[in-house]
């Protein structure tokens, strides 16, 4: 007996399918069947990541189809498959709300990996590598290449047309 309203279904489903085949069972429910402390282990799971694979152990006495619909009503997640003894949930993430940026602090909605990359006097490019103070590299001008003599012996060797050192 399905209940419709657990079950997800269309594109989203089949989608969801191909990126839970190569994930491992992060939950386990075990003969004691779905209890209070597996729904909070699934929540955690859930609250991390969006999809999760759920393993039946040998000893459950819950039926597979009764066991996914208690897991995704205690857990409030969609169930996207049920194949053997695995069940595959999904939960979206709420969305994020950003916070606004104050006016005196005019890094506060900059997010902590985004650092100082294109401000002005960073010192460094968007790619953050070639350029900098510290890089040992000599900056590409405008045109993509690197500016004579800086390329090395190989670098002349192939503007020079050479393949290797000896002639």
């Amino acid at each position: 007996m399905k209940q419709e309203k657990f079950y997800l279904g269309g594109k989203l489903a089949l989608e969801l399918r191909g990126l839970g085949h190569h994930l491992k069972p992060t939950a386990m429910v075990g003969k004691e069947g779905v209890t209070p402390t597996v729904l909070e282990a699934l929540e955690a799971v859930l609250t991390a990541h969006e999809l999760v694979k759920v393993k039946l152990q040998e000893g459950c006495s819950l039926e597979r189809a009764a066991a996914a619909e208690m897991l995704a009503e205690g857990s409030k997640a969609r169930i996207v498959q049920v194949i053997g003894h695995v069940i595959l949930l999904y939960r979206p993430k709420p969305p994020e709300k950003e916070a606004p940026a104050a006016p005196g602090n005019p890094g506060a909605g900059r997010s902590p990996r985004q650092g100082n990359k294109g401000r002005a006097g960073s010192g460094r490019g968007k790619s953050g590598a070639a350029g900098g103070p510290r890089s040992g590299k000599a900056a590409a001008p405008r045109g993509g290449r690197a500016v004579a003599g800086t390329a090395g012996k190989a670098g002349a060797r192939r503007r020079l047309g050479r393949a290797s050192g000896k002639r």
